[in-house]
């Protein structure tokens, strides 16, 4: 649509103009909106009408005895000005859409590098595992043990064993420790679900569903690898930055926010690091992570133990 409104725009411009060098500032115009730091961007069928377009009206000569002043003249160069700033917009338009494909392309590999979508889909069902790591929370290094359960997308259930137990029921969730069990409400309830959505988005596979927009970010080096970044955007969660190694596209990094009890009521940057990615059930995901708030090392854990297919007691949620 843009695409066709620009050209239409340039065919006003050629009737209306008089000067032959107006399709090579035309074309200039373009290749500069086009313009992405180390490539040139194919604008596509959209491009090739504009350019088309562009060498129509500067290839075009016009008598201008027949324009009836030079203050006309003037409003001629005004249209052209209007014009070629459309155009500029058509570009600029064109490279957000190229982003948003570049995103979906890049997850698309990610999901096949990881195993391929149905093997990755093999999670949403019944799923249980253990990790074992430290935790350096306190300021000194805890050892614990973490056993996960889930069953996507309404069941999820952490429990770091002698600490917490997390457990969430569909739009519900509880938190149990040495206190007691507190239902979570309002606030709280809404910073739960937003990181278990966080966790989940770790599997590759939510982000494939509408709610989620997906567009290209700059990549950043993680342990000396390059990689191709992407930012996943949800009304239920805040945004998530995925960076996925440029050569074999395994998630080596999720960086986000979230509210840490021991880290006061704002947002703190989280960045997950991950590693070690092993095959279970066909699905490749990473068994180490390293997690750090606000660039301080808050845990460290391995995963020891996986199951796909397992047994679930519904009262566990």
């Amino acid at each position: 649509m843009v695409g066709l409104l620009s050209a239409l725009l340039f065919w006003l411009s050629s009737q209306v103009s008089y000067e032959t060098a107006v399709g090579n500032h035309v074309g200039l115009m373009l290749r500069a909106a086009c313009w992405y730091p180390g490539e040139y961007v194919d604008l596509g069928v959209a491009g090739k009408i504009l350019f088309r377009f562009a060498r129509i009206a500067g290839e075009r000569r016009y008598d201008t005895s027949r324009l009836p002043s030079t203050g006309f003249g003037r409003i001629t160069r005004m249209f052209r000005i209007t014009f070629c700033l459309a155009a500029l917009c058509a570009g600029a338009g064109a490279r957000a859409a190229e982003n948003d494909s570049l995103a979906e392309e890049t997850l698309r590999r990610a999901i096949q590098a990881a195993g391929g979508q149905r093997a990755l889909e093999r999670m949403k069902g019944p799923t249980m595992w253990m990790d074992r790591g430290t935790f350096y929370g306190m300021g000194e290094a805890v050892p614990f043990v973490g056993q996960y359960a889930t069953k996507w997308p309404h069941w999820y259930r952490q429990e770091i064993e002698g600490a917490y137990t997390i457990t969430v029921n569909g739009e519900q969730a509880w938190r149990s420790d040495t206190n007691g069990v507190q239902k979570l409400a309002d606030a709280q309830l809404k910073e739960q679900l937003g990181q278990v959505r966080a966790a989940w988005s770790e599997r590759l596979f939510p982000l494939t569903e509408k709610s989620w927009r997906l567009d290209r970010i700059a990549g950043v080096e993680v342990a000396g690898r390059q990689t191709l970044g992407v930012r996943a955007s949800h009304a239920k969660c805040r945004d998530l930055r995925f960076y996925f190694d440029k050569q074999s596209y395994l998630l080596l990094k999720l960086a986000t926010k979230v509210v840490a009890p021991r880290h006061g009521p704002e947002p703190v940057l989280s960045e997950a690091y991950f590693s070690r990615h092993t095959s279970f059930g066909g699905g490749k995901v990473p068994s180490k992570l390293r997690l750090f708030y606000d660039k301080k090392l808050i845990v460290e854990s391995e995963t020891v133990d996986y199951k796909l297919g397992a047994t679930l007691d519904p009262q566990h949620f």
